[in-house]
């Protein structure tokens, strides 16, 4: 797989909570994450219906602290 090119930086989206950044972009059918904290670092790389699943279990709870501990 070919390397990606930089991202400009309206193009990164960004979600904290206490202090901790997550970035997400996307560029086409990938989905890109980052630690916010260090933008210049490695990138997790995965398909837009990983992220979509990932996105979906979010939503319904499915990684609930509670549930994983169980």
């Amino acid at each position: 797989m070919d390397p990606l090119p930089p991202l400009g930086r309206g193009t990164w989206h960004k979600a904290c909570n206490t202090g901790s950044c997550l970035e997400v972009a996307r560029r086409g059918d990938t989905v890109l994450l980052r630690d916010g904290k260090n933008p210049t670092g490695p990138m997790l790389t995965i398909s837009g219906d990983e992220w979509e699943a990932f996105l979906s279990e979010a939503k319904n709870g499915g990684f609930d602290m509670e549930q994983l501990t169980e």
